[in-house]
């Protein structure tokens, strides 16, 4: 995942986009190769209209000038929690088998 997240701030820093958003991270999971593209190609997703849909969300966002990169508020909304849950139940866990 910290993979991914890397190239989906890359993405940003090429598009001038301030803040990283879920749809950079679509971006990535999207390349050819990548284990969420390989797993919606199994399920028969349309790949070429998805990419099209987020392509256009990356294009909507706004673009600045500078280098400085920061999560924002969408991806915030959605990955913060999820890692909040992971983080309690590895601490859960530590706790349990002390």
């Amino acid at each position: 995942m910290q993979q991914s997240l890397a190239q989906a701030q890359e993405i940003a820093q090429n598009r001038k986009h301030q803040e990283i958003d879920v749809s950079h991270l679509w971006k990535v999971f999207l390349t050819p190769n990548h284990f969420v593209r390989n797993l919606y190609e199994d399920v028969h997703v349309p790949i070429s209209e998805l990419e099209k849909f987020v392509d256009e969300k990356i294009d909507q966002l706004p673009v600045v000038e500078g280098s400085q990169v920061q999560y924002g508020q969408s991806f915030k909304s959605i990955f913060i929690p999820i890692t909040n849950k992971k983080q309690m139940k590895f601490d859960n866990n530590f706790k349990m088998n002390i």
